[in-house]
């Protein structure tokens, strides 16, 4: 990866930081912290939160000049000084998001600690900080320097254990003394410290080894992919966040930052940048809509955990067949090479992008009842063993297909499930929304008409999807007619005989 790329990856990166928490901050100052931050004006800063966002802006805005002048200049460097306050601001946040995610998400609930401003503050935040430093900010740091990554953590815990015990001044909202024992605080310092450590060890270790070693193309496209998916879901979350009813608000956030991406797939010239947002994204809606419910039972538990192994499995098959950001899929290309400019806008927009997210969503609609509305039931265990059935499809399915094409034959592939049906991929993605509709059925009757996303997603595999694959397949390969005459559709059949 150029220096170039590299300044310009930094500097959205940063810029994407000053900007988010600015906004959060001042959003925070004059309505109030919300979830577990409870307070007023000024006396947010007593939160470690608050204090090392701050810490984190302070050094990305810093970090910014710098970017400018290494892309003017065709470098990548940056003063010791100005990378190492990134560095402790980035285990700061790393510290805030660990924190969240491990222990403050347990005590307050995940709905209070990821509410509003928080979303921002304790994981996007964040994560930002956290691949614009190990990926594209270049330096070197000694080990000895490392330990710098914990001085945030040392000077908030002396003050914050004063405030709390000596003073009286603050309430322990982090449970150091765990509900008034003093013994426990320096045993909770001890841990925090090592926490921090470890950490910071991290980082430093990430850091090092991709200044040393250049940034694959992969790796940063996914990287910069990743980051554009961030981004229009928080401004999908901004346009959304005064909505109360549940449907309207999800796709109005589904919606809009889906327009975000489209947007920056035109900036990119390359609407593969949408291919992972359908399957990634309903994994970040599920998992909002699971710790913020009234309605968790084990049964819920497991419908969600099927469903995150569904996207989790999709997703990470993307990440494997994706070289860089000058692959495309070949359908786009076609489109674009095929249709008036306008009209390719027009399919871009629609067929490509928006199509999909609300197929998708129309899909998703049982989930968010399940979440919101209904208390799954025992036999909601069903539609959890569809979807298990369907993601073993679609597992063995890509399976099957890689291992043939990797031997470079020209045929059709006919091996495990392809010899019984010509798309076991399909059969197996309408698996996992017939699963979801029965999660929803066999637990409550009342919104049946929410399959309307099952039947959808069927048509579009029936008279969109595989028609033109079908097509394609039969341009490309001579056998593909017998093919067709031998092997079921859809379905997994036995092999019929040619007359």
């Amino acid at each position: 990866m150029t220096n170039k790329n590299k300044a310009y990856a930094s500097l959205i990166l940063n810029i994407a930081i000053v900007v988010i928490t600015t906004v959060a901050l001042i959003y925070s100052l004059f309505f109030g912290g919300e979830g577990n931050m409870e307070g007023a004006d000024f006396s947010l800063f007593c939160f470690f939160t608050i204090d090392s966002n701050i810490l984190v802006t302070i050094a990305s805005a810093i970090l910014i000049y710098y970017n400018i002048k290494n892309l003017r200049n065709d470098t990548n460097a940056y003063p010791k000084w100005a990378l190492i306050l990134k560095y402790m601001g980035t285990a700061a946040v790393g510290l805030t998001f660990m924190t969240v995610m491990l222990f403050l998400g347990i005590v307050y609930t995940y709905p209070r600690v990821l509410n509003s401003m928080n979303f921002f503050f304790h994981l996007l935040t964040p994560l930002l900080a956290f691949i614009g430093l190990c990926f594209f900010e270049s330096g070197k740091i000694s080990k000895k320097e490392m330990f710098l990554g914990t001085v945030p953590m040392v000077i908030y815990g002396i003050v914050y254990l004063l405030c709390v015990l000596v003073f009286g001044v603050w309430d322990d909202v982090y449970f150091f003394t765990f509900g008034g024992h003093i013994f426990m605080a320096p045993i909770s310092f001890v841990v925090m410290f090592l926490v921090t450590l470890g950490i910071s060890y991290g980082i430093y270790k990430l850091q090092q080894y991709f200044t040393n070693h250049d940034v694959s193309k992969k790796v940063a496209g996914l990287m910069l992919i990743l980051f554009f998916y961030f981004f229009a879901y928080f401004i999908g979350y901004a346009a959304a966040i005064l909505i109360e009813n549940i449907f309207i608000q999800l796709i109005v956030f589904d919606a809009v930052a889906t327009i975000v991406i489209w947007a920056l797939s035109l900036a990119m010239r390359n609407s593969s940048v949408y291919d992972a947002y359908w399957s990634l994204t309903p994994m970040v809606v599920a998992f909002y809509l699971f710790v913020t419910s009234p309605n968790i039972n084990i049964y819920s538990l497991i419908l969600f955990l099927v469903f995150e192994l569904w996207g989790l499995r999709l997703t990470i098959n993307w990440i494997t067949t994706f070289d860089d950001l000058e692959w495309e899929d070949w359908r786009y290309r076609m489109y674009r090479s095929n249709l008036s400019p306008l009209m390719w806008h027009i399919a871009n927009f629609f067929g490509i992008q928006m199509m999909p997210t609300i197929f998708v969503f129309l899909g998703f609609l049982p989930f968010i009842a399940l979440t919101r509305f209904v208390d799954a039931s025992p036999l909601s265990l069903i539609g959890s063993a569809i979807i298990l059935l369907g993601i073993a499809f679609e597992f063995f399915a890509d399976r099957h297909m890689h291992r043939f094409l990797k031997r470079g034959v020209r045929e059709v592939c006919q091996e495990g499930l392809w010899n019984y049906s010509r798309h076991p991929n399909y059969l197996g993605e309408n698996l996992i929304w017939i699963g979801m509709f029965v999660a929803l059925i066999t637990s409550s009757t009342t919104y049946w008409y929410l399959g309307v996303g099952m039947v959808v997603i069927f048509l579009m595999f029936e008279f969109i999807s595989i028609p033109m694959m079908e097509k394609r397949q039969c341009e490309r390969r001579a056998d593909y007619k017998n093919y067709q005459k031998t092997t079921s559709r859809l379905l997994l059949l036995p092999k019929r005989r040619l007359k």
